[in-house]
C-alpha cells in the first residue's frame, strides 16, 4: 500500500507542480528579456496549459485522487468477500 501510495503521491505533485509553470513564467521579469527569450517563454506558457501527467500502463493517472479510489474498491471487495464468508 506504500508503494501505490508513493507513486501516487509524486504523480500527484508532477500535475500541481507543471501547472504552475505558466504562472511562474508570468510572474518572472519577462519583459526585459530578450525577444527571442520571450517568444520562447510565450511558447512555454502556451504549451504548459494543461499539466503533465504520470499514467500507469496508459489506464489511469497516477494521483492522490487514483489512490483513494484504489482503497475504497480494495475496502469494498475485502467487505464483500468478509460477508460472503461470515454468512457460511
Amino acid at each position: 500500500m506504500v508503494e501505490i501510495f508513493m507513486y501516487c503521491w509524486f504523480g500527484n505533485e508532477i500535475i500541481i507542480k507543471s501547472s504552475n509553470v505558466a504562472y511562474a513564467i508570468f510572474e518572472s521579469d519577462w519583459t526585459d528579456a530578450p525577444l527571442d527569450v520571450q517568444k520562447c517563454l510565450l511558447f512555454f506558457a502556451c504549451r504548459c496549459q494543461k499539466p503533465f501527467k504520470i499514467s500507469a500502463l496508459n489506464l489511469f493517472y497516477l494521483s492522490v485522487d487514483t489512490f483513494v479510489k484504489i482503497l475504497k474498491t480494495a475496502w469494498s471487495y475485502f467487505a464483500l468477500a468478509n460477508n460472503l464468508n461470515s454468512t457460511d
